[in-house]
């Protein structure tokens, strides 16, 4: 929902707000999607600015403000996605550089695995806590973790 009120919010009212809906034609619908695409607005936006005016424009029709709606037989300008650019070893090796070493291990997974940051850093903390915790019984079979204290820590990471 906060993602619609910003793209009617930045997109859709800039264009329409002085305007009468019954005055909206197909054509004034094409050309706001070609203003979209000249100031630079990103596919994704200008489909979900689409799909939002074209619901307001059936909910209008729907409740006999008008007639038809002008949201119909619509060009969405085909947008060329740009690859993915990547680092060049050089570029990777300047940020590497420039890190503290524990950043720097977990940089290097990204740059050679693919991994974004969530991921990895999801991985290094739920090992990380998988070794740091241990299982207690409860009752019935269950079991439930509690942090290791630093004593039995040290005396399991030497072995």
């Amino acid at each position: 929902m906060r993602g619609d009120a910003s793209c009617i919010k930045n997109h859709v009212m800039p264009y329409w707000a002085d305007w009468e809906m019954h005055a909206i034609t197909r054509m004034d619908i094409q050309s706001w999607i070609r203003s979209l695409v000249e100031k630079g607005a990103g596919a994704a936006a200008i489909k979900r600015a689409y799909n939002l005016t074209s619901s307001i424009m059936g909910a209008a029709v729907d409740d006999d403000v008008i007639t038809v709606s002008p949201c119909r037989s619509i060009d969405l300008l085909k947008i060329a996605v740009q690859p993915p650019q990547w680092f060049t070893l050089d570029q990777a090796q300047s940020v590497l550089d420039e890190l503290p070493s524990p950043w720097r291990t977990m940089c290097l997974l990204g740059f050679y695995t693919g991994l974004r940051w969530g991921g990895s850093w999801w991985r290094s903390t739920l090992r990380a806590a998988s070794r740091s915790t241990r299982r207690v019984p409860r009752a019935a079979g269950k079991f439930r973790c509690h942090p290791m204290s630093w004593r039995h820590l040290s005396a399991t990471s030497t072995g």
